[in-house]
């Protein structure tokens, strides 16, 4: 696991102020559990041993690094726009897992209340904010 090593002057001790904060340290750790599974060191199970990050933290972690990467490609269009690229961003994902999940032979029941969203979106806890 990741060790302590000695601070020596004022970068180390601003490195463990950085690292004290729960959120940068799980980001830190997700990212060299990418880069372990990306150089083939670990598999994702291994990698999550290793440097002791649940499932479902690794996995929230992936979906919102996936989501700022396609928010870098809709810079400078309107809020509409956005919305909309969102939206079929998600729904895409969201078909391509079960996709996976299908082919992986996956026995586990997936159902999505799409009503539920319309409905949402009718009385307006979904909007499309205007510029």
């Amino acid at each position: 696991m990741l060790e302590k090593r000695n601070k020596t002057g004022e970068a180390g001790w601003i490195a463990e102020e950085v690292f004290e904060d729960a959120a940068i340290n799980l980001r830190s750790k997700c990212l060299a559990i990418d880069d372990q599974i990306a150089q083939g060191v670990l598999d994702l199970g291994d990698a999550l041993e290793v440097y002791e990050v649940s499932m479902n933290d690794y996995l929230d972690f992936f979906i919102k690094e996936q989501g700022a990467q396609a928010e870098v490609r809709f810079h400078g269009l309107t809020a509409t726009t956005k919305t909309l690229i969102r939206l079929k961003y998600a729904i895409t994902y969201l078909n391509n897992s079960i996709i996976l999940l299908r082919d992986s032979g996956s026995d586990i029941p997936i159902t999505f209340d799409i009503k539920k969203l319309k409905d949402d979106v009718e009385i307006g806890l979904v909007k499309v904010l205007n510029e």
